[in-house]
């Protein structure tokens, strides 16, 4: 092994805060990381304010992109990768905003308390979560704001609702922790699984992977199809409890957390969606646990501690490449999304 001397570059940031990223590659690199165009889209906190940032893979530059108001962690891209969607708190409370991607444009779609946004894959809709009723319930509008309404008298879970690939069908997490599986169009729902949180959409929309309560008394990672036939569990083998899944873009793959018994560390593994065979690719996670996956599949990003300094890590599927790009200054660094 290599180790290649750290490198900081300092910028201005908005005029006033200078931020450092450091940056130590684990492995001598022959070539640049195939990174032209990409980006990932996070939030963290500075101050008492958290805001959304940009970092620029390729350039080691991060820029951003929201200014004069506290954002939470939950953010949504658009199918296009121009827009994003994220909850903002203002004079009305929580609710949804918009903005272009590069920052420039932001203004507020809802009124009356709206979080946990998730736009449609076709671009046309953003499902969100509300209390304005006195209880949490999902919620639809248009792109633009309008057309808002609430999609059955459901209680839920504060979770993002997750959308299948056709943009005709939502997977909830609802109280008390059952998921279900509700028709954006014709205001219909059905049980997926009980005892369960967090569903995700396979990529091709055949299968959602969830953390449930299953053999062992413990949380695992299981994989059912869509019409609730199937059930299977990835992480049977584990004597710890699994969660916050998340499939590669190919669908090949799916990225989770769980804990070392042995030190009592989370680590985040993969398993292949196939042959069903997990591996920890990034060990000792002691921070936000969130996998981004690249959009080639080839790479995953995390937060990680590195050498003392909190860092965006990202590390390639086969292990032979890893990186840590130190964001300085802030705290509480949540990964949202990872464009080309």
């Amino acid at each position: 092994m290599v180790r290649v001397s750290k490198v900081y570059v300092y910028f201005l940031f908005c005029g006033l805060t200078i931020f450092q990223i450091g940056v130590f590659n684990e492995h001598q690199l022959e070539e640049a990381l195939p990174f032209a165009e990409d980006r990932i889209i996070f939030s963290a906190r500075y101050g008492s304010m958290r805001n959304i940032y940009e970092l620029d893979v390729a350039k080691l530059s991060t820029s951003k992109l929201t200014t004069d108001i506290d954002v939470d962690s939950n953010i949504s891209i658009s199918p296009d990768h121009k827009m994003f969607a994220f909850s903002a708190i203002n004079e009305y409370g929580w609710n949804i905003y918009v903005s272009t991607i590069e920052g420039t444009i932001q203004h507020a779609l809802t009124h009356d308390d709206g979080t946990y946004p998730s736009w449609s894959p076709d671009g046309s809709h953003l499902a969100f979560i509300s209390i304005r009723t006195g209880r949490p319930k999902l919620y639809l509008m248009d792109k633009d704001g309008s057309n808002e309404h609430q999609l059955l008298d459901l209680d839920v879970r504060y979770a993002p609702p997750r959308w299948s690939s056709d943009s005709k069908q939502i997977a909830i997490t609802s109280l008390p922790n059952r998921i279900l599986i509700v028709n954006a169009e014709e205001l219909t729902f059905y049980e997926l699984s009980d005892y369960a949180w967090l569903p995700f959409w396979s990529p091709d929309g055949k299968t959602i992977g969830y953390s449930g309560w299953d053999v062992g008394d413990k949380w695992s990672i299981l994989l059912i199809n869509s019409d609730a036939t199937d059930k299977r569990n990835l992480t049977l083998d584990f004597v710890t409890d699994a969660w916050f899944m998340n499939w590669s873009p190919d669908g090949s793959y799916v990225s989770f957390v769980s804990t070392n018994p042995i030190d009592n560390l989370a680590s985040i593994y993969i398993s292949d969606f196939i042959e069903q065979k997990s591996e920890e690719i990034i060990p000792d996670i002691e921070l936000e646990p969130t996998a981004l996956w690249s959009p080639d599949a080839n790479f995953l990003a995390s937060v990680k501690d590195c050498e003392g300094e909190i860092s965006i890590y990202i590390i390639s599927v086969d292990k032979t490449t890893e990186k840590c790009i130190s964001i300085g200054n802030v705290s509480d660094i949540v990964l949202s999304a990872w464009i080309d």
